[in-house]
């Protein structure tokens, strides 16, 4: 396992009305999940929180990988979630680990959740990363936000995820950030912080936002 294993996340707001229907639909399940899934799926007592464990495993591998292959396709199917323990998934609210296997990568996972959201975060071997989530109906930014170029194209989600990120960046000693989305390739890529005006190469991090929560995660790198 590396040392320093990329940073991912991944939130999915429960209550959604259109992940439950989603999460209703056989066809949805089917191109989501890959056959061994299906089965632990199928045996659970608690699907949707199951599906959703999946799902969001598979989104926070994907955003770790694509840190270190940014032509990385997402096939659902092809990110494989091996739970310690499927089990450990049901309840209103708790904390279970695993691990996504993609080829012979094998990114080990956090799930933390209760009723209304659940949030999965990728290890790195030698820490957990620092995460918030938040209620975006509840959330009001404050004065830390740097309005960039690209903000004033952000959605009311994503401008609210990137302030969550730079209020938990000042509280860790990192004031005056900025994060912004370079191209990678054909696409943008993953967020990348700026301390006034220079990249942070030694922390990562990962932002994620659905229905009415938002999440962000960083990592210093290498720290313990």
């Amino acid at each position: 396992m590396p040392a320093n294993w990329p940073l991912g996340n991944d939130i999915v707001d429960l209550r959604l009305a259109e992940n439950e229907k989603s999460a209703a639909n056989p066809k949805f399940v089917e191109r989501v999940l890959a056959p061994r899934e299906r089965h632990a799926y199928s045996q659970s007592g608690s699907y949707d929180r199951v599906l959703w464990a999946f799902w969001a495993a598979k989104e926070a591998a994907y955003k770790a990988l694509r840190k270190i292959d940014p032509d990385l396709v997402f096939a659902h199917r092809r990110f494989v979630v091996h739970p310690k323990n499927t089990t450990a998934l049901h309840g209103t609210r708790g904390r279970a680990h695993g691990t996504v296997m993609h080829g012979a990568r094998r990114v080990p996972v956090i799930w933390v959740w209760n009723d209304d959201w659940l949030h999965c975060l990728t290890k790195d071997g030698l820490s957990e990363p620092d995460y918030r989530v938040c209620s975006l109906s509840q959330y009001r930014p404050g004065k830390s936000f740097v309005v960039t170029r690209q903000a004033n194209s952000l959605s009311d989600a994503s401008a609210a995820v990137r302030q969550l990120a730079m209020e938990l960046l000042h509280e860790l000693g990192v004031p005056g950030a900025q994060i912004v989305r370079p191209p990678a390739s054909r696409r943008r890529g993953p967020p990348q912080i700026l301390q006034h005006g220079v990249p942070r190469t030694d922390i990562d991090i990962s932002l994620s936002h659905d229905g009415r929560y938002a999440a962000a995660a960083i990592r210093t790198m290498g720290h313990a």
